[in-house]
């Protein structure tokens, strides 16, 4: 059940469904006393905890903008690629894009200080 509430959250995040997003919400904090108590009983269902706190980030952009960072170098949890048609990168979150721009390390320095 972890792998499926991180597939709604990423999904959610991705299409920017805040009402899915509660589904998942809602979920994680049902079964919030056996993560905390069991931690290392439930651990995809911590990650999934953690997506929750530090919701994830999509980098959106056209193909040959994607192919020119690395987002391995942001200081964020999670932090995905996504295939757009934008001539500029935007971060996005589930609830909006926080940051656009032509220049990657601006919307990378932007990421960084959600975290």
């Amino acid at each position: 059940m972890s792998i499926n509430i991180i597939n709604i959250i990423n999904y959610s995040s991705l299409k920017a469904k805040p009402k899915t997003y509660k589904i998942a919400k809602d979920t994680i904090d049902s079964f919030s006393l056996n993560i905390n108590t069991y931690p290392t009983y439930y651990s995809n269902a911590v990650l999934a905890s953690l997506m929750q706190k530090y919701e994830p980030v999509f980098i959106k952009a056209n193909i040959n903008k994607l192919h020119k960072i690395n987002i391995n170098t942001i200081k964020y949890p999670f932090v995905y690629m996504y295939e757009d048609e934008a001539d500029l990168y935007l971060a996005c979150k589930i609830n909006t894009c926080f940051s656009f721009g032509k220049d990657f390390n601006k919307i990378k320095k932007d990421i960084e200080n959600l975290f």
